[in-house]
């Protein structure tokens, strides 16, 4: 008798772990180079329940303004501050639940995978 949900257990945790998958290869990590970071939407209320996100608007040197978001699971999370010249590094991904204070379903967003601040060199004179 347990042989007997052994398979359908196996086969529907097969195709989870395929869906899984698949949400990361929507795209191989990109990058945005020099980007300036221009603003952040709030931060929203961390929940058990829904998906939180912090919105990050940003500008590439040629002045082409991007909107990213960064998953927001813990207040300890990490953002440069606003001016700050950074490589981000992100991929291409689905969100629902709140962005800052927002209820949001976005498909193909710009999902941040890390910040690499640039350090400004001295200047030689």
């Amino acid at each position: 008798m347990q042989n007997m949900y052994r398979v359908p257990l196996i086969l529907a945790l097969m195709f989870n772990m395929q869906g899984c998958a698949d949400a990361r290869e929507m795209s191989s990590p990109l990058v945005l180079r020099n980007a300036v970071i221009y603003m952040y939407s709030d931060k929203p209320p961390l929940s058990g329940y829904l998906q939180t996100w912090v919105g990050v608007s940003v500008k590439e040197q040629s002045g082409a303004g991007h909107e990213l978001f960064v998953l927001y699971l813990r207040e300890d999370v990490y953002f440069p501050k606003v001016g700050t010249i950074c490589d981000i590094y992100y991929h291409y991904g689905d969100i629902r639940g709140l962005v800052g204070t927002k209820k949001m379903d976005i498909t193909h967003a710009k999902i941040v995978d890390k910040f690499v601040e640039k350090v400004p060199r001295p200047s030689v004179r």
